[in-house]
Parts: structure tokens; sequence; C-alpha cells
């Protein structure tokens, strides 16, 4: 059985396009965590979905003091091929980037 792949985009210039240069940040994720559906089987409209994603920021490309582009309110679209099919898993904004603080930790980011 093939595995499938996963990619993760955050259009930077918010330019409407997931194709310019550094948008496309799959080499550096490690984890996601995605929410969404019915808050209960009874609800009559489905939950806002929201999304977790931990990235491996050792060179400090996601500190947004340190990088002007890095910046909330950034489209965000997160897919999987399985089988030569693209599935999009998620597609909405960044509304927070949170890098692990200190010199002495992992360095990791986590948009939400």
């Amino acid at each position: 059985m093939p595995d499938a792949d996963y990619s993760l985009f955050v259009d930077w210039a918010n330019d409407g396009s997931f194709l310019t240069a550094g948008d496309d940040i799959s080499a550096d994720f490690l984890s996601a965590t995605v929410a969404r559906g019915f808050a209960s089987p009874l609800a009559r409209v489905s939950g806002v979905g929201r999304a977790n994603f931990t990235l491996n920021n050792i060179g400090q490309s996601y500190s947004p003091p340190l990088q002007a582009s890095r910046l909330p309110r950034r489209p965000v679209r997160f897919d999987m091929v399985y089988n030569a099919v693209t599935v999009v898993l998620f597609r909405g904004f960044l509304e927070r980037i949170r890098p692990a603080p200190g010199v002495a930790r992992e360095r990791r980011v986590v948009l939400e």
C-alpha cells in the first residue's frame, strides 16, 4: 500500500497564489491537528474548522520578529496525496504564529 504524502502551503505574500517561492513549507512540517465538523450529534450547524501545524524552526524562518513577511491572516492550505489523488484536508487563515521561546529548547513553531 502506498503511503500518503502531506503538503502544507502558506501564502506569505497574500497574493492569492500558493506558487510563490517560500509558500510551500512542507519540508519543515512535523505534525498537524485538524478539527472540523459538528459540535455534537444533534447540532444543526457545523462548527468553525481549526488546525494547528507544528513546524521545525531551527533557522528561525517562522519567527515574526526576525522575518517581516511572517504575519497572521495569511491563507493556509493543507493537502494529502494518496494513490495520485489530492485531497484538501484544511483551508483557512493563520490566526497566530507561536515560536517556542528560548535558545536551549527545541526550535519549533506552531501555526494556528
